[in-house]
Parts: structure tokens; C-alpha cells; sequence
């Protein structure tokens, strides 16, 4: 299949577009463009077909639902591979279903890296539950921050009422939030110092590298996350809504240690006492480790 032979999108052109601009045309006069660049992947010419790729790319999350039809119902496989590979850019989805979880409380807080595909984030959702009857304490503390936890670019939490028994999708409502830069890595933790280790808060993760661009910080495993940016792009790590694998695992009546003290990142160290990143377009790129 030639598609499978040559095609390649490097990150530059990843990071160059996040949707439409202001100078597209009508919605309607859109989408006949997206379907007659849908029928130039297919061309005769290798030209043609790479300045298709490139355009239906630029224009990004609008030409989703003609993309996912054209890879369900094209007769070609150049078309069938050049669509997969463009929604596997735009919103990648990196399915897995596990019941497995960190738990978070006290001192005890963890991480997952992850490349950032556009720069400003619209949302973060991850899956949580509680370990027994008794709710957390406090609400689970979301950020987002440089490799070096010196810069933080996103600030939220997720109230310890959306914590049920069974691993649920709950939203981060966003206290703070910075511009990233597209092709960047970040590292967003979860915390909760006020929280007890009789209640913890429940992360749910794979104990397996589900996730090509970034990982648990403490394991070779990754956390469940849904992130969505402003332009329409987004990352998708983890089940859909529907899973038979939703109530935690050896869940006991409490959690570990009391583990007192300042807080620590699993597989990182102390936190560093970070600053928050200027929510405006000079935000600073982010430190190297």
C-alpha cells in the first residue's frame, strides 16, 4: 500500500494549525472543499496527494466527520490510510480499558507526561473514584507544568463530590490557565494534601505504555485522560464512556501510610514551589529537565 510506504507528519506540521482562521470560507462552501480534497488523496500524482494531506490537516477538526466516513466507506486504501493517518493527528485516540489506579493523598501525588498538539487548553478530564464509603476530604488538585515543575500553565481541581465508587469521567475546573506551546512536553499532577489515606482519591491508569507520547512519571504505565484544546484538537487516552472494567480493583476499606509531609511526586521528588505561567500570548517556553 503505498500510503503505509511514505506518508509522514512531522511535528511542525502537527503544531501548525488548530483549526480554521478567519479567512475560511461558508460553512457549506467548506465542506465541498473538504470533499474534493478527500478525492485527491487518491490522485494519480504524488503531488497532489500531498498538498491534499496538507490542506485537509490545516483545516483540522472540521474535516473530521468527512475523514472518519471517507476511512469507513472509500473503496481506495490510499484514501482509507491517508484518512486514518490524519484523525490519528488531529484527535488521536489511544484506546484501553483497565481497572487499575494510584491513589492520591497527603504527601503523595503523581504524574503524566504528555505532548501538547495546539496551545490553549479547553479541558482535562480523567477517570476517579474513591476507595470506600467515605468521600475525600478535599477535592483532587489538577496542574499542569514544565518538565522541571518550575512553571505552571494550568491550575484546577475536581470536586471530592464527582468521586463515586466506580471510575467515572469528571472534568477539572480550571482556576488557572496559560498558553502551551505546540509540541512541547508538560506534566500534569494530581495532589491532595487535605485528603486522608482512610478516604484517598482513585486515579485510573493502565500498567502498560498505552500512550506513545508521554507516561506515568513513577511507572511504565499511563493515567486515563481526555484533553481537549481550544481550536478543537484533543487527546484521547482510555475507555469511552462505556466500560465493564469501572470499579477499582483491590479496593480495600483504606488506603496506605498516613505518608506525612511535604509533597512528593512519584518518581520525581519533592514538588518545587512552582510559579504561575503569564496567561497571555509571551507565556515562556517551558524549562528542560
Amino acid at each position: 500500500m503505498r500510503c503505509l510506504r511514505w506518508i509522514v507528519f512531522s511535528l511542525p506540521l502537527v503544531a501548525a494549525s488548530s483549526g480554521m482562521s478567519a479567512a475560511e470560507p461558508a460553512p457549506e462552501k467548506l465542506a465541498a472543499r473538504i470533499e474534493r480534497l478527500i478525492e485527491q488523496l487518491d490522485d494519480n500524482q504524488f503531488k497532489v496527494r500531498e498538498a491534499a494531506t496538507a490542506e485537509l490537516l490545516r483545516i483540522g477538526v472540521p474535516a473530521m466527520p468527512a475523514l472518519r466516513r471517507a476511512f469507513a466507506e472509500s473503496s481506495s486504501a490510499e484514501v482509507r490510510c491517508r484518512a486514518r493517518k490524519l484523525m490519528d493527528t488531529i484527535a488521536p485516540r489511544y484506546e484501553g480499558h483497565s481497572a487499575g489506579w494510584h491513589w492520591i493523598y497527603r504527601s503523595i501525588s503523581h504524574g503524566q507526561s504528555f505532548q501538547a498538539t495546539d496551545r490553549n487548553i479547553e479541558s482535562l478530564e480523567l477517570r476517579v473514584a474513591r476507595l470506600n464509603a467515605v468521600p475525600p476530604a478535599a477535592p483532587l488538585e489538577v496542574e499542569v507544568r514544565d518538565p522541571a515543575l518550575k512553571a505552571i500553565y494550568g491550575r484546577g481541581s475536581i470536586d471530592s463530590a464527582q468521586a463515586g465508587r466506580a471510575f467515572a469521567w469528571r472534568k477539572v475546573q480550571w482556576r488557572h490557565r496559560a498558553p502551551l506551546t505546540a509540541g512541547q512536553t508538560y506534566v500534569m499532577f494530581f495532589h491532595s494534601q487535605d485528603t486522608s489515606n482512610k478516604a484517598p482519591w482513585l486515579v485510573n491508569e493502565i500498567y502498560s505504555e498505552l500512550y506513545p507520547d508521554g507516561t506515568h512519571l513513577g511507572y511504565s504505565s499511563d493515567f486515563f485522560f481526555r484533553l481537549t484544546f481550544a481550536g478543537g484538537r484533543s487527546i484521547h487516552v482510555g475507555p469511552g464512556e462505556k466500560t465493564d472494567l469501572a470499579v477499582p480493583i483491590s479496593s480495600g476499606a483504606s488506603g496506605g501510610t498516613k505518608s506525612e509531609g511535604p509533597l512528593r511526586l512519584v518518581g520525581f521528588g519533592p514538588v518545587p514551589v512552582g510559579k504561575d505561567a503569564p496567561a497571555d500570548a509571551k507565556a515562556p517556553q517551558p524549562e528542560k529537565k
